[in-house]
């Protein structure tokens, strides 16, 4: 299960969120758990944090460093032309 998968399963209560295996609540009988946004809000912080040290975060790294090196040449190659 990914990160995202197993939060949410903790958000809702359930132990798997395989849609498959996934039922349609009978309403009669059962009723799902309501999620306040404050509970959601420390989950999606720790799925978005872990998503920023893996791979995602050292491509967003390369990214603003190429571009930190793209503006300081700029910047460089105007001061030059003045």
């Amino acid at each position: 299960d990914t990160a995202f998968e197993q939060a949410l399963a903790e958000a809702v209560g359930h132990e798997d969120t395989d849609a498959s295996e996934t039922a349609t609540p009978d309403v009669e009988t059962e009723t799902a758990p309501a999620v306040a946004a404050d509970d959601l809000r420390p989950l999606i912080a720790a799925m978005i944090r872990e998503e920023l040290q893996g791979d995602l975060g050292d491509r967003i790294t390369r990214n603003v460093r190429k571009l930190v090196r793209q503006e300081i040449h700029r910047a460089l190659t105007v001061r030059e032309l003045e």
